[in-house]
């Protein structure tokens, strides 16, 4: 990570980061039935499983935008990209594996709230938030779930589906 904050004194403070994160699994299996195969090591596989995750976060608080009046203004841009893949010893007696489609996810939020002072324990607040995510999984996709051999998925229709939000907020914010 890589962050950065710039402070203008009481007018405004800026702050930036960037986050990078690399995430790895591997996972070693054995496709075999009871009996000879069982130990038989031409029957190994594996899964390697790669993600990459890049994150960006920046902010801009302005404490004194008008009298009584803060604002602050934020972004966040998360991007991941997964990739899986099927390793076979040199001997195997398996078929080989079809490589499976990477799995992306991207997520946006921007914010807005803005507060206004009415006296030393009570303010007015407001806020918006718009968030949006995009999704490509294969394991979620309408052609993996639509098959017959998943029926209790169908049934539970939950998909990961790309949305926008978009929120708004009123709020009276006491101190005490």
């Amino acid at each position: 990570s890589v962050g950065v904050d710039a402070n203008r004194g009481e007018y405004a403070v800026l702050g930036a980061e960037y986050t990078f994160e690399n995430y790895g699994t591997l996972q070693r299996s054995r496709q075999a039935s009871p009996g000879p195969q069982f130990n038989d090591p031409t029957r190994d596989w594996s899964t390697d499983m790669s993600e990459d995750v890049h994150t960006l976060t920046a902010s801009l608080d302005l404490p004194h935008v008008a009298r009584r009046t803060t604002t602050r203004i934020a972004y966040d841009y998360v991007n991941a990209d997964a990739r899986y893949t099927y390793l076979l010893p040199s001997n195997t007696t398996l078929a080989t594996p079809q490589p499976l489609a990477p799995v992306r996810n991207e997520i946006q939020r921007a914010t807005l709230d803005v507060r206004y002072t009415l006296s030393q324990r009570l303010a007015l607040g407001a806020g918006y938030w718009y968030e949006s995510y995009a999704a490509q999984d294969f394991a979620r996709s309408p052609g993996t779930l639509d098959s017959p051999f998943f029926p209790a998925l169908i049934n539970l229709m939950y998909l990961n589906r790309p949305y926008r939000a978009h929120t708004a907020t009123v709020r009276l914010i006491c101190t005490w």
